[in-house]
């Protein structure tokens, strides 16, 4: 059964013509229009614990677009560490 935060989201995502899928790793999947995100849901500053990470980074490996969510930031892009190691080093170039 959901929590209270992971409720608010799907009726969220509901209203906004996502098809729901809650399965639990990760938290949900939602579908509309040919796009597929999976998605953690997190308390406000709260961080994806190390299992969350890497099962996030390997579906982003695999092409699929994951985020996690929170009550206040909303929808948040998940980047991977190779993927912040290589903003960081392309930001250090351009100084």
């Amino acid at each position: 059964m959901p929590n209270k935060i992971e409720q608010t989201f799907a009726n969220k995502m509901r209203i906004e013509g996502w098809k729901v899928y809650r399965n639990g790793w990760p938290d949900f999947i939602i579908q509309r229009k040919g796009m597929l995100i999976a998605v953690e849901i997190k308390p406000d500053n709260e961080e994806l614990r190390i299992q969350q990470v890497k099962i996030m980074d390997i579906l982003v490996s695999a092409g699929i677009k994951c985020c996690k969510w929170t009550p206040s930031s909303g929808m948040t892009d998940y980047i991977t560490n190779k993927q912040r190691r290589k903003i960081i080093m392309l930001q250090k170039q351009k100084i």
